[in-house]
């Protein structure tokens, strides 16, 4: 079944595999970057004080969230279930901030 986020809010781009090992995770992680460049992920707006909307792209595993600073940032090998678990979270910004910020590489998109 199909999260929060799967549900009409994630941008397909060609080519990108889905892979089990780690090595394979983390090259699909890296060629994302260079395959995202100008692509505008879909996002969704949340209702939180610090975060405005929340796109992910479950081929891709790329998590990109805007600030209601108007900073965008993407957060990459990120698993569907913790995409899900932010949307669902009672503090949208807390789990952002102690989930998924420690454990993934991100860029900053723009802003």
């Amino acid at each position: 079944m199909a999260g929060p986020l799967a549900r009409g809010y994630s941008c397909r781009l060609a080519g990108v595999k889905r892979a089990g090992s780690h090595a394979s995770r983390r090259r699909r992680a890296l060629s994302s970057t260079a395959a995202m460049e100008g692509v505008a992920m879909k996002r969704r707006p949340v209702t939180s004080s610090a975060i405005a909307s929340v796109g992910y792209d479950d081929e891709a595993r790329v998590l990109e969230v805007e600030f209601t600073s108007a900073e965008v940032y993407r957060y990459f090998d990120v698993d569907p279930g913790e995409a899900d678990e932010l949307m669902t979270a009672e503090s949208r910004g807390a789990y952002l901030n102690e989930q998924i910020k420690p454990r993934h590489r991100y860029e900053h998109v723009s802003g």
